[in-house]
């Protein structure tokens, strides 16, 4: 019976992945030109850690598409080898099945003894076809994107980066576009290895998490399109300026960074306060560019300095002016140590 059992492998899925997996692969070669276009006139005028930074990540991100490009490239031909493999098992067993056929009606005609002589010559340019079974090759394809740097962090440094926010935001702009061009060849190869799933077990698969690297990598393009905007956003803010890494962080991150979250600890009296923030040596530009909630505790934070108490104040009432909807004649702000800062006639309480 095994003989004559079907290879459950069918040969058009097949066809239809390997197409898909090679399509996606040539949609991420090709966007190389348009992406070192991008990045180098991002690159014009920017300077400092977050400059470095973002030469690190398009460096990993490069080696990632040319590793994922290969990977695609890979499964592509491991599938079409196993489809080969799959075929000629496929025959060995059709084959195999038809000489046990004629191999039983020779034992039929045997007790015929004109019969038996003609089986016997028969026999001799009949061998029986191989009984070892073809055993498929393991498929194996793993792809997953490095992980990428998006804040300095540690201690408060002095250091300062500038770049120029419209570059950055064509930059965003640019890498989204070729996100949603990736996007459509994604969709179609998840849908094409389901189906290959489906109507080709007879393949063995070893590990293939390759569509959910690709699904990652697109992920991890889209943030850099959106990190660059948050960057670009604060430089704006900044009026053209350098800023700190400190405030750079924290719109890079989306979060207020540790060294400034130290500042709002109830714990910590005016001198201490005073202390710390000497400590950060943020520019008006820097604070100016700080997120919301933390420019809402800083604005009637004892302590400080009444220029920066002052710079936090007049950057809300800009953001106040800029979108009234958002931010009402009373506003209440809950910061990441928990407090609850509210603001009513200008004044802030606890």
């Amino acid at each position: 019976m095994d003989a004559v059992s079907i290879v459950m492998f069918d040969a058009e899925t097949a066809e239809t992945l390997c197409a898909r997996l090679r399509a996606g692969a040539d949609v991420l070669d090709a966007q190389f030109a348009s992406r070192s276009a991008m990045v180098e006139e991002a690159m014009i005028d920017f300077s400092g850690a977050y400059s470095r930074m973002f030469h690190d990540n398009v460096e990993a991100e490069v080696g990632d598409r040319h590793r994922l490009v290969d990977e695609l490239r890979e499964l592509a031909a491991q599938v079409t080898l196993v489809a080969g493999q799959a075929d000629r098992e496929s025959r060995r067993r059709r084959e195999l099945a038809e000489w046990q056929e004629r191999e039983a009606q020779r034992r039929r005609d045997a007790a015929d003894p004109l019969l038996a002589s003609m089986r016997n010559l028969e026999q001799l340019v009949d061998p029986r076809p191989s009984t070892e079974p073809i055993i498929p090759t393991p498929i194996v394809a793993s792809f997953a994107p490095r992980p990428r740097f998006r804040y300095c962090g540690g201690s408060p440094t002095r250091a300062r980066s500038s770049a120029d926010p419209d570059r950055l935001r064509l930059f965003a702009g640019g890498v989204r576009a070729l996100v949603d061009e990736a996007a459509d060849p994604l969709v179609l190869l998840t849908s094409s290895w389901h189906h290959f799933l489906e109507d080709c077990w007879w393949a063995q698969i070893e590990q293939a998490d390759v569509l959910a690297g690709f699904e990652a990598f697109l992920v991890a393009l889209a943030e850099d399109a959106n990190w660059a905007e948050r960057i670009a956003d604060a430089f704006e803010l900044a009026g053209g300026a350098g800023l700190t890494d400190t405030a750079l962080d924290a719109r890079a991150s989306s979060h207020t960074p540790p060294v400034l979250l130290r500042l709002l600890e109830p714990s910590l009296d005016s001198a201490a306060v005073a202390a710390e923030w000497a400590r950060l040596d943020l520019a008006p530009e820097d604070i100016a560019a700080l997120l919301l909630a933390t420019r809402v505790g800083l604005a009637g934070l004892d302590g400080l300095p009444a220029v920066a108490r002052d710079v936090a104040s007049r950057s809300l009432l800009a953001d106040a002016v800029a979108d009234p909807a958002g931010c009402g004649a009373r506003w209440d702000w809950r910061l990441p140590t928990g407090r609850r800062w509210r603001s009513s006639s200008g004044r802030w309480t606890l």
